[in-house]
């Protein structure tokens, strides 16, 4: 019977462990994805920036 208890919490346990587990992977994807969109829009930030240097610089010439 003692060992039965012991296999049981040791079972729920890592269960808990697994499922904590997978969170956390969720959590760094989820992390990552919203990192990957910030710098994709810092990128057409500075995509538009430099359409603007340039029509200027045509208009000087």
């Amino acid at each position: 019977m003692f060992y039965v208890a012991c296999i049981n919490s040791i079972t729920t346990i890592i269960r808990i462990w697994i499922v904590l587990l997978t969170k956390r992977i969720i959590f760094s994807q989820a992390v990552e994805a919203e990192i990957q969109i910030m710098v994709n829009e810092d990128e057409e930030i500075q995509n538009t920036d430099n359409d603007d240097v340039i029509s200027t610089q045509s208009l000087h010439l």
